[in-house]
């Protein structure tokens, strides 16, 4: 058994919303010899494995001061670290708190989507001629490849997680569409604006689409400035085949979700154009054809696979011509999805970052 032990750090973590915990949930359903302990948000309501130590320990205001002095302590230890959903900020305290260079397999960050501005590729430049041994898991090549020009050599792509499935106890017979789609977290930068609009178009079409909205907020109970004007013209909306929900779901009833819909997977395409979403994994895995904006990473794998529609222009009009096509021959959709969600299984198995996580600390 490999006693190695290995610390994550997710300063974020309060919730099952967002991103955080479905990344730390698909480690934990791998990892089950390693010893693994979990830094997360003070007022943390999550659950894990028996071999994962939930250390509750950040105060929203005040983790940056407490991510110093955390990785002050680890970095005294034989034990390694892992910051999770890390960013520049991270590189920074990370940086801050070593008093000396990091030694080699010691800290791990997992990048999966990074602004290259010019002052930011700079900052970072400083940060790896004075820790050059930090190694940066990326979800893309692309940004390997940027943080390797940034001067981390030991910069590499990691497959993003998927929560994995057991593919043979997934229905994938033929079912009837049961509802548009909108999953995950409301945040502006994941269109939740477009599908307030398409919701307002059909109210004034009098359509009679059944749609399901997981408007949830994001990290701590929050929504971002859009998403608060979007949740009220929601709250104004009459739309009599509307179901809204407001809380962060079960995982079951999250995933049943995703049986018989439609998923509206309308990114920013400066936010999202190499960026993984969980929510795309996890609805193919389940069948659910995708409506994605055209040169996303998400539209890139719904048009390999002609798993749902590609838009070049988010109008609710062209969101409905959509919806009606898919909904025609929903078949062929959700067992293209169904395809594709049984590939990415297998390219996205958490396996493949645990196994990284640890090789070079296999007894």
């Amino acid at each position: 058994m490999n006693k190695t032990k290995l610390h994550i750090i997710e300063q974020t973590l309060e919730n099952e919303a967002g991103h955080c915990l479905s990344f730390i949930s698909s480690l934990s359903s791998v990892a089950v010899y390693q010893l693994i302990t979990v830094w997360c948000g003070r007022k943390a309501s999550i659950s894990l494995p028996d071999n994962f130590k939930i250390k509750k320990f950040f105060y929203r205001k005040l983790r940056r001061l407490q991510s110093i002095w955390l990785y002050r302590k680890l970095l005294l230890t034989e034990d390694s670290i892992f910051i999770s959903t890390a960013s520049r900020i991270d590189l920074m305290l990370i940086d801050l708190a070593a008093n000396k260079p990091i030694p080699p397999d010691k800290v791990y960050l997992y990048i999966h989507w990074f602004d290259f501005t010019w002052g930011k590729r700079a900052h970072i430049k400083k940060i790896a001629e004075r820790q050059p041994e930090i190694i940066i898991l990326t979800s893309s090549f692309f940004l390997s490849g940027e943080f390797k020009k940034a001067g981390f050599t030991h910069s590499e792509y990691v497959p993003y997680p998927i929560s994995p499935r057991d593919i043979n106890s997934i229905n994938s017979d033929p079912t009837e569409f049961r509802h548009v789609l909108f999953a995950g977290a409301a945040r502006s930068d994941k269109g939740f604006s477009k599908v307030i609009d398409l919701i307002e178009q059909l109210c004034a079409n009098n359509e009679q689409i059944p749609v399901l909205i997981q408007s949830s907020p994001e990290h701590y109970n929050k929504y971002d400035k859009q998403t608060k004007l979007d949740i009220l013209r929601l709250d104004k909306c009459n739309y009599p085949f509307l179901e809204n929900r407001i809380t962060t779901l079960p995982k079951q009833q999250y995933y049943e979700m995703f049986n018989g819909g439609i998923s509206l997977q309308l990114y920013s395409l400066d936010d999202f154009a190499d960026r993984i979403s969980g929510v795309t994994l996890d609805a193919l895995s389940y069948g659910c054809p995708i409506i994605a904006t055209s040169g996303t990473w998400i539209a890139g794998i719904v048009s390999k696979y002609n798993a749902g529609i590609v838009l070049d222009v988010s109008s609710p009009d062209h969101i409905l011509i959509a919806l009606r096509k898919i909904i025609k021959d929903y078949e062929k959709y959700q067992q293209n999805a169904f395809k594709a969600g049984r590939d990415l299984q297998i390219k996205h198995h958490p396996q493949i970052l645990i196994n990284r996580l640890f090789e070079n600390h296999i007894p």
